[in-house]
């Protein structure tokens, strides 16, 4: 129950954020943001946390080549762009 509200609240924080536009960036950056977002240091939840962020597959994980490592994506696929408002132009 506890791990549902929490994740909610660092969804929401990461999308009035626009995090989808960094681009792939370190799992520091992130378990940064969900400390300041939860007012906690329990590297345990943490880590639980983000994780079940990427198993929902709101946050995507790719291969870095360069380094033995992975990089890490905000995938903002729930955002919902509403612009279907009709426009009358009337031209003299």
């Amino acid at each position: 129950m506890k791990m549902n509200m929490l994740s909610r609240r660092v969804i929401k924080y990461l999308k009035s954020k626009d995090l989808n536009s960094f681009g792939f960036i370190k799992y520091s950056y992130f378990k940064r943001l969900i400390s300041h977002i939860t007012n906690t240091n329990n590297n345990y939840e943490l880590r639980k946390i983000f994780l079940h962020l990427v198993d929902t597959k709101y946050i995507i994980k790719k291969k870095n080549d360069s380094v033995n490592s992975y990089v890490y994506k905000f995938n903002n696929k729930y955002r919902i762009i509403d612009n279907n408002s009709a426009v009358t132009v009337y031209f003299d």
